[in-house]
């Protein structure tokens, strides 16, 4: 089982009668667990009428999901398991109510979020707004940095044991 697979709460809601649909007793499960599951990962929760000062943080990622959609929560795994050298901080989208807030936890992002997830990617305080297809591709390709960042130091390691440094660059 991996972080964010509510599947087994779903399921007791549904064994005990109180969701009837096994998308919504997900997605009930998920957005109950969200906030305990990201606190065990080291991650901030980000509730509403919370306020979040970027410029605390050398690097965050601030992500926004929709608790309904699995793919968004598989993303989530996929953050996860690579552990970016990052702090991040998560939100669910359907417990921020309104543009205003979102805007408050995304500085830098113009226009309405439509598309789920989003994510605000800043440096001392300077970021980098993206929602949907986007973020998805970015979430991936932090993940996928994270990853390789572990496969560079086994590569440094992995010089003195006869394997060439061009071999495993090429694990990247």
């Amino acid at each position: 089982m991996t972080p964010f697979d509510f599947s087994e709460s779903a399921k007791r809601l549904l064994e005990t009668g109180e969701e009837t649909i096994y998308t919504t007793a997900v997605a009930r499960s998920a957005s109950e667990g969200l906030h305990a599951v990201a606190e065990s990962l080291g991650w901030t929760y980000v509730r509403k009428s919370m306020r979040l000062d970027h410029s605390a943080f050398r690097r965050v990622l601030v992500v926004g999901v929709a608790t309904w959609a699995p793919e968004e929560l598989k993303l989530l795994d996929q953050l996860a398991r690579s552990s970016p050298a990052l702090t991040i901080a998560l939100f669910d989208v359907d417990q921020i109510e309104t543009q205003e807030a979102i805007l408050d936890l995304l500085p830098g992002a113009t226009g309405h979020f439509t598309r789920t997830p989003y994510i605000g990617e800043y440096e001392q305080g300077v970021g980098t707004v993206f929602q949907g297809e986007e973020a998805v591709k970015r979430i991936k390709e932090i993940a996928g940095e994270a990853e390789c960042s572990g496969v560079v130091r086994r590569k440094k390691a992995s010089r003195y044991s006869g394997q060439s440094l061009r071999e495993s660059s090429s694990m990247c």
